[in-house]
């Protein structure tokens, strides 16, 4: 994330997040939708669900709202503007799903990460993004007064993982591990890349290995190619906490001797 950590407040003033002067040219279709730079992004948003964020252009969010593209530009002139915005939308929508702290500090760090991992499934174009580029991971392009929902998600997380009793160390530590364990887990959804979506396929190359020279791949194949996003989700995730409360563990017994 290096080259994100800028000055909040200078980002809010990047160009392109400021509206230009003068009149936004007319629609050319009488069914286009009211343009604003809230409709605009909220349309890209949505357009996420099936196309990668890395795609858009402003052309082509024009195209698919009915619009003229000199209408975007002229809520949004750059690219990255458009970009930045749909990703705090995004972040938006992780933070507004994120729960209430209840119970104790293991389940709402549980539910928080559970949380976020299924908002991203239902963007798989946001997945694919995060997941190729480091600019908009964290800091996002805002304009004054509106909130920087990457931020606000990051603290989220580091909150419930600071209220366990973790140290800022360990707490920036568990807090990057699960949101890779997040965002990696969404996209092996949205490449297809778990083993339950190729099930025949894997099951049908086992007769064309011999058990005794790969008895490995007999013991466990059918059971490879039956594995879902989801338990794999939720048992990687008991894993990584449980293994860092050991850790955390044989540090404060370290600590006593």
């Amino acid at each position: 994330m290096a080259g994100e950590m800028r000055d909040i407040k200078t980002m809010a003033n990047a160009p392109g997040t400021q509206r230009r002067r003068g009149r936004p040219k007319k629609t050319e279709s009488p069914n286009s939708p009211e343009i604003s730079r809230e409709a605009i992004i909220e349309f890209a948003f949505s357009m996420t669900r099936t196309e990668s964020l890395d795609t858009l252009s402003m052309v082509k969010v024009a195209t698919a709202m009915a619009v003229s593209p000199s209408s975007v530009h002229y809520y949004l002139s750059r690219r990255d503007a458009l970009i930045s915005g749909v990703i705090n939308r995004f972040y938006r929508e992780v933070c507004d799903s994120t729960p209430k702290a209840s119970g104790s500090a293991r389940e709402a760090i549980k539910a928080i990460v559970q949380a976020n991992y299924l908002v991203m499934l239902k963007y798989p174009g946001i997945v694919r993004y995060l997941s190729s580029h480091n600019r908009f991971r964290l800091v996002q392009e805002v304009q004054e007064g509106e909130i920087d929902y990457g931020i606000r998600a990051f603290d989220l997380l580091g909150v419930a993982i600071m209220r366990a009793g973790y140290s800022g160390r360990d707490t920036a530590m568990l807090g990057h591990l699960l949101r890779m364990f997040i965002l990696s887990s969404a996209q092996a959804e949205a490449q297809l890349q778990t083993p339950s979506f190729h099930k025949e396929f894997l099951d049908g190359i086992l007769g064309r290995f011999k058990r005794k020279s790969y008895p490995g791949l007999h013991h466990s194949l059918r059971d490879f190619a039956s594995l879902d996003g989801t338990d794999v989700f939720n048992t990687g995730l008991e894993i990584l906490l449980d293994g860092f409360e050991r850790r955390a563990e044989r540090n404060a017994n370290a600590a006593k001797e």
